[in-house]
């Protein structure tokens, strides 16, 4: 059963829920520090504790609940792991009843980090940027 609520802190939550692949979990982790080419990072607190095991969206929320700060959090589930073109990390929104939820590539999750953290871009400014598969890859210059 994963925790019922999420450590303190204003940085977004990467939180791993499958440990199937070690290997492939630090290839994911190492291209979401990579620097961007403008020089941003983004600002995540990583999780790996096998209490998340198979933690599901609904688990993620209600872990979230009373959390004021964030309103994201990124997950490495079974469909990160396996997707072995993209490993797309799933963005879960936090401040909003309904599931609401898009992919991104790691080398762009400090794109949709910072500029919803920051108020910079909304939601939909993501959503709107998806490609045919529902995954952010990033803005088209």
């Amino acid at each position: 059963m994963p925790p019922s609520s999420v450590p303190p802190g204003e940085s977004v939550l990467l939180i791993r829920t499958d440990f199937s692949d070690e290997v492939t979990w630090q290839t994911i982790v190492t291209a979401t520090a990579q620097e961007s080419n403008d020089g941003f990072l983004a600002n995540v607190t990583i999780i790996n504790d096998k209490a998340w095991t198979d933690a599901t969206v609904q688990d993620i929320k209600s872990a979230h609940e009373g959390d004021l700060v964030r309103t994201i959090a990124f997950v490495v589930d079974s469909e990160t792991m396996f997707d072995k073109e993209h490993h797309a990390i799933l963005c879960v929104r936090l401040d909003v009843q309904k599931s609401s939820t898009l992919r991104v590539i790691p080398s762009e999750l400090w794109s949709v980090e910072n500029n919803l953290s920051l108020g910079n871009l909304d939601w939909e400014d993501f959503i709107s940027a998806l490609d045919e598969f529902g995954v952010f890859k990033g803005f088209v210059k």
